[in-house]
């Protein structure tokens, strides 16, 4: 991650074990980029990427949005 220089959007999945959301903010803290972090609240655990949609469309756009305006 000290290597990463383009901005970066991870989300962290509340009850995800198999990316437990420490281990997330570990990896945006050790970023040498500048990087956002969700957290997202979900009953799914680490299947949460893709059962959440509606919790993650926004964040995906948002993250895109910022890119396409640079």
């Amino acid at each position: 991650p000290a290597a990463t220089h383009p901005p970066t959007t991870l989300a962290a999945f509340e009850g995800d074990t198999s990316v437990p959301p420490p281990q997330v903010a570990a990896l945006a803290h050790a970023s040498a980029a500048p990087c956002t972090l969700h957290r997202v609240a979900s009953q799914y655990g680490h299947d949460a990427f893709l059962k959440e949609v509606a919790a993650l469309t926004p964040l995906l756009a948002a993250a895109l949005a910022a890119e396409v305006a640079r």
